[in-house]
């Protein structure tokens, strides 16, 4: 009975320790990941007083919200506990024995107190997922900023709804070049009608080669985007279905009651 007596009291000083960050040591995360296009993203913990956060740069961020760039939430023992299982389970990574190889570069450096971690491989590391390792961490802050976000495209819909006029183009639209809109009659048989349940029109097929798309759609990646979908073609013989036009990409720079302001993205 004494014995089992003292092992809780052993078990409950651990947790005590624990939670009271004495057996917890901070860490920073610098991670390049990617294939074709390479990324990078940052992770780490620091104390402030007694307690213990976690930051992540270029989590997600909105062209409106630019500290939405860097996401700070204070770490509960439960948190603690799952960094601590991550930065175990990389240190036990043998890249030699790799059962699965990947097309995309992962390369660690983890800073820890008293060493560093340097990890590069091309092995599909299983047991070493950063990114569901952040989602695990940020997950009320996710469900926040989807709930931000959502909110946001369903503002700029409604905004979006009627006619948009613009002028005359001296030369087509290339990736990076901004393209301003009004509602107000730049030229009267030139506008872009959005209406509801997502349909588009183009009034004229001479500016833009957009005379078969019919729908576009807002979304967010890392800052609002407007997607005019590409328009098909169904030939009524055979009911095949071939493509008309790419539609066209754009991040929406401004929105008012009366101006337009995009970047193109194709």
């Amino acid at each position: 009975m004494k014995i089992k007596i003292i092992y809780l009291i052993i078990l409950l000083s651990n947790f005590v320790g624990f939670s009271q960050g004495k057996d917890f040591n901070t860490f920073t995360i610098d991670l390049f990941y990617g294939d074709e296009s390479i990324n990078f993203y940052q992770l780490k913990t620091f104390k402030k007083g007694t307690k213990f956060y976690v930051e992540s740069k270029n989590f997600e961020r909105t062209s409106k919200l630019e500290n939405d760039s860097i996401w700070i939430l204070k770490l509960s023992n439960r948190k603690k506990k799952l960094c601590v299982n991550f930065i175990e389970n990389l240190k036990s990574i043998n890249i030699d024995n790799c059962e699965t190889r990947s097309s995309a570069i992962t390369d660690y450096t983890v800073k820890l107190t008293d060493t560093t971690i340097a990890l590069r491989t091309y092995c599909h590391l299983d047991k070493l997922d950063f990114f569901e390792f952040r989602k695990s961490l940020f997950k009320e802050k996710i469900q926040e900023y989807k709930l931000k976000s959502d909110s946001e495209i369903k503002l700029i819909k409604k905004m979006l709804k009627g006619k948009w006029f613009y002028p005359n183009l001296l030369k087509p639209l290339k990736f990076g070049d901004t393209l301003k809109l009004s509602r107000k009659e730049i030229n009267p048989t030139q506008f872009w009608l959005f209406e509801k349940k997502d349909s588009f029109k183009d009034s004229s097929n001479q500016i833009f080669n957009l005379k078969k798309s019919n729908s576009f759609e807002v979304i967010f990646y890392y800052e609002p985007r407007l997607n005019i979908n590409p328009g098909v073609i169904e030939d009524k013989d055979d009911g095949s279905i071939s493509l008309a036009n790419y539609g066209m990409k754009f991040t929406i720079l401004k929105i008012t009651e009366e101006d337009l302001v995009l970047i193109s993205l194709n």
